[in-house]
């Protein structure tokens, strides 16, 4: 059997690697590992097979419990060139052969250097919306399926740590054993340990710290619609200055008027020391104190002009955003990020309607898609799309927007039937195309787990 197979050449590894590693030590840089393996993957590379040995002559230089995972993985590697059947232990294995897709397809997209490893699977029903796709869309489900079952752990792990009164948690916490990629593990604890990671990388709209904080305010629609001008100015200041920082949520609740906001920002700035300009929950996005007033201004008058237009009628998605739009706001542009947040946050109140597939759409922009440019209000839906692509090593199934809403609005589908109750569960509401955007996003987010820090503007 394969798995004998395996293990047999680890403990092979074993035995050589002990004999020689009396002062092995670790090697300095990742860079050279990463080097290798790409080396060992590239197709009509000699390394497959004779560079195993070559390379354990090199165990001085390595830690030999290291050395010896990294061998049995280029081992399952060599399997895989042989065409040997090597299982890389997902939560549902046999799900791999239940689709339209090759073992050896499925298999590369878990291994893939290029993105995380799909270690939550879904189980597919026949004739259920998922058994219906195939090829990208297939993994663009995946993908997004796995996001959301981490978003559940995310929610389920915070309880437990306010339970047992943690503010940290690392890697090797027990809830986290049966997650096999290391950098998916470091994404859930990234986004369990503090606020403004819980805010970055939750999937769920409405279940990280900030919205939770919001809502303790503002529960209901009744609540909002007490006073609508009142809450939609709190609604814009805390998403412009109060984003990821529950503190200064909580003091700005307390502004009326732009006058007592800009007293409570100059106050939060001398308690930090220093100017709160950025909101680290957006990226680089920052505002500059001498454009506050300005800003504040506008805020304030759209939040009259908006809420009387929210009170004569039930608004579309898109109206809300030529309301923003007429206003002409300094950093709440209409085809901005915060925009979209801020229409997408109207619609959780049920204030306006949640964006359609054609609005997601505009968002990210119309095929074809050159890779590296940046989409209209943040580029993290567009580039989880890459992702997707590269680990899956499949063709976009789509040349036009039209084309593209179709695959969306299948790609949703399908997750309603695989994950609906949990999201109604969490949020209190359906899955919508605001949770797509924004578990695309975290898709994009995921990828970057100990690769790189994103500094571009992403939900």
């Amino acid at each position: 059997m394969v798995v004998g197979w395996v293990l047999e050449m680890e403990q092979t590894l074993k035995d050589k690697a002990f004999g020689q590693a009396a002062s092995a030590q670790k090697r300095k840089a990742e860079t050279e590992r990463a080097s290798e393996l790409d080396t060992i993957h590239r197709p009509g590379s000699k390394a497959r097979s004779t560079n195993i040995q070559d390379n354990i002559e090199r165990t001085s230089r390595e830690d030999t419990t290291e050395h010896i995972t990294k061998k049995t993985k280029l081992f399952k590697r060599e399997a895989h060139s042989t065409g040997r059947d090597v299982s890389f232990g997902t939560a549902n294995p046999e799900e791999f052969h239940s689709t339209n897709q090759g073992s050896s397809i499925e298999s590369s997209l878990q291994e893939s250097p290029l993105g995380l490893q799909l270690c939550i699977l879904p189980t597919i029903e026949p004739g259920s919306p998922a058994a219906l796709l195939d090829g990208y869309a297939m993994y663009l489900f995946k993908h997004l399926f796995q996001i959301a079952k981490v978003g559940k752990m995310i929610k389920d792990m915070k309880a437990d740590m306010e339970t047992r009164q943690q503010t940290k948690i690392d890697v090797k916490n027990a809830l986290l054993k049966d997650i096999s990629d290391i950098r998916l593990r470091k994404f859930i604890v990234f986004a369990c340990n503090t606020d403004i990671n819980s805010d970055k990388l939750t999937p769920h709209r409405f279940v990280g710290p900030s919205s939770r904080r919001i809502r303790k305010y503002y529960p209901d629609l009744d609540s909002c619609k007490t006073n609508l001008q009142r809450f939609l100015w709190h609604l814009f200041i805390w998403r412009l200055f109060g984003f990821s920082r529950l503190e200064v949520i909580d003091k700005l609740y307390h502004a009326a008027t732009v006058e007592e906001c800009l007293g409570i920002l100059s106050d939060i700035d001398k308690c930090s020391e220093k100017p709160l300009t950025v909101i680290g929950a957006y990226g680089n996005f920052r505002i500059p104190v001498e454009k506050r007033h300005t800003v504040l201004d506008g805020l304030y008058s759209l939040s009259q002009t908006l809420a009387q237009s929210l009170i004569s009628a039930h608004m579309s998605f898109s109206s809300v955003l030529d309301a923003i739009e007429t206003q002409d706001i300094l950093f709440l542009q209409r085809k901005g990020l915060v925009a979209w947040l801020v229409v997408c946050d109207l619609a959780e109140w049920n204030l306006c309607s949640p964006p359609t597939v054609k609005e997601l759409v505009n968002k990210i922009g119309n095929p074809p898609f050159v890779k590296g440019k940046k989409s209209r209000g943040g580029s993290g839906t567009l580039e989880a799309l890459f992702v997707v692509q590269e680990a899956c090593k499949l063709e976009f199934p789509f040349s036009t927007s039209e084309q593209l809403q179709e695959m969306l609005t299948q790609v949703l589908d399908a997750l309603k039937y695989a994950i609906g109750d949990e999201c109604i569960e969490l949020q209190n509401r359906e899955l919508s195309m605001a949770d797509m955007e924004h578990m695309l996003c975290k898709i994009s987010r995921a990828s970057k787990i100990g690769v790189r820090k994103s500094g571009k503007q992403e939900d």
